[in-house]
């Protein structure tokens, strides 16, 4: 098992950090030690560890708990749904019946979506059709955690893992800004990869002065 080797400094150096406004709420204090709780039990190295927060700080617009994709009903429907506006993501996404577009809508901390990944979810978590019986299953911190590492970790959201990008599990050495910049393509492409990759450092520094080991 990994961690921080100085915890309770991390209140004190995230909020110097620049994350958060320099002003982190109890809900999002929580929320990110939650998930080093789960990155140090599953002996995530440093680097690997800020780019997991960063990833939860910026699908989950800051708030580090588990939230529904920004939109609403109709937003999720012209998007997703092979009724919608775009059929070939849909199908890319395995949303091959009308309504699957709002139910398989984006949810967790890495905002999982289509009917693909939530199968996919169900199938590396164990959860025996949980999650396509039951969607919003996925709010539930515990299950969006265990996915956000367990994915990230294998590979299981686009293909690509983290020691494809980040260096290999057992590494001490501190990730640049390319690293992370490419390593967005373990979640969703480059999408927003510079924001990202700015995110993580300041993560990765934080972690650092609260000695992670």
């Amino acid at each position: 098992m990994t961690g921080m080797a100085t915890p309770d400094a991390f209140v004190e150096h995230i909020s110097k950090s620049g994350l958060f406004d320099n002003r982190p709420t109890a809900s999002q204090l929580q929320g990110s030690l939650f998930l080093i709780t789960y990155m140090g039990k599953a002996a995530w190295p440093l680097g690997w560890s800020a780019y997991g927060l960063a990833t939860a700080y910026h699908e989950t617009d800051a708030t580090m708990r588990p939230i529904t994709e920004l939109g609403g009903y109709d937003y999720f429907m012209k998007r997703y749904d092979i009724s919608g506006t775009n059929p070939s993501l849909a199908r890319e996404l395995g949303n091959s019946k009308v309504g699957d577009g709002a139910l398989f809508c984006g949810r967790g901390y890495a905002q999982c979506t289509g009917r693909a990944n939530y199968a996919m979810a169900d199938r590396v978590l164990g959860t025996d059709g949980e999650l396509i019986a039951d969607p919003d299953r996925m709010l539930d911190p515990d299950i969006a955690a265990r996915l956000l590492i367990i994915a990230m970790e294998n590979g299981d959201f686009t293909g690509r893992k983290c020691a494809d990008y980040l260096g290999p599990k057992t590494s001490e050495v501190l990730v640049s800004r390319l690293q992370f910049l490419n390593a967005r393509r373990i979640i969703n492409g480059l999408d927003c990869a510079e924001v990202i990759a700015g995110q993580a450092l300041l993560f990765q520094s934080v972690l650092q002065l609260c000695k992670w080991h």
